[in-house]
């Protein structure tokens, strides 16, 4: 698959969208680095592409950078607020850090535009449940 990822990146030149669905194959194969550098060029052409910013958002929670992921998954929503799989990521990211109240808000997003998301009526009910446990405890 290499050869052909590589002959479809000197193809993709000045398209944005080529360089958004590249990054998220290289994605999906467990390449952040090389996901990163097309999501970065699609950026570099159309900084208003919101696939651009929430796939580089995407990497950044692959690899690690919490604060960066947010920005980039916020980004995206500013450009696009209707996408419910960002607002579950987004919901998601926040938990993990501790952001419960946010976290929430976020996955309530989700589920108010597509109330049958895989993964956010059971990650809220988890979320509103460590609230619940914070309130007992305190």
């Amino acid at each position: 698959a290499a050869p052909l990822l590589a002959e479809a990146a000197a193809l993709a030149g000045a398209d944005p969208q080529a360089h958004v669905r590249l990054g998220a194959l290289h994605l999906h194969l467990g390449r952040p680095a090389d996901a990163e550098g097309h999501y970065r060029r699609a950026l570099a052409l159309d900084a208003a592409l919101p696939e651009a910013r929430a796939g580089l958002g995407l990497v950044l929670v692959a690899v690690g950078d919490a604060a960066g992921a947010e920005v980039q998954l916020r980004l995206a929503l500013g450009l696009r607020y209707h996408a419910p799989a960002l607002h579950l990521q987004l919901g998601t990211l926040q938990a993990a850090q501790g952001r419960l109240v946010e976290a929430a808000a976020s996955l309530r997003t989700a589920l108010a535009q597509h109330p049958g998301l895989p993964g956010a009526a059971a990650g809220l009910r988890r979320v509103e449940d460590a609230v619940a446990r914070r309130a007992g405890a305190g």
